[in-house]
């Protein structure tokens, strides 16, 4: 008796380590989903199978229990002020770099006037 009984407890125990080992079609799913150039797959709240093809970028902001995906406009308006940021420090950077050609070149005429009166 005790022979079965430790068969019977085997085979429990076999079947609770396969069952813990697969994952639901939700997960398997959320893994398994192309993802398009230019996007990303994200986890929207703490379960694995929660997750949305969005594109690269996107926020996700938290309000009490509810999770809201920024939309189209939000997104497109951020893009555009990350992007006139960038060009403003951009432009900055090219007029400093112009300045610095400038006094380069002044430094090197000097040099060419000096090196033409000391010959």
């Amino acid at each position: 008796m005790s022979k079965v009984a430790y068969f019977v407890l085997a085979v429990i125990a076999i079947s609770f380590m396969v069952s813990t080992n697969t994952k639901s079609d939700d997960e398997k799913e959320a893994y398994e989903t192309q993802v398009p150039t230019g996007m990303e797959l994200q986890q929207v709240g703490s379960k694995p199978g929660y997750r949305v093809v969005l594109p690269k970028g996107t926020a996700i902001r938290r309000e009490g229990d509810l999770r809201i995906i920024e939309g189209a406009g939000e997104y497109a308006s951020r893009k555009f002020v990350e992007y006139d940021a960038l060009l403003d420090k951009m432009q900055a950077d090219i007029a400093s770099l112009q300045k610095d050609i400038e006094e380069l070149k002044k430094t090197v005429s000097q040099l060419q006037k000096n090196t033409l009166v000391s010959k």
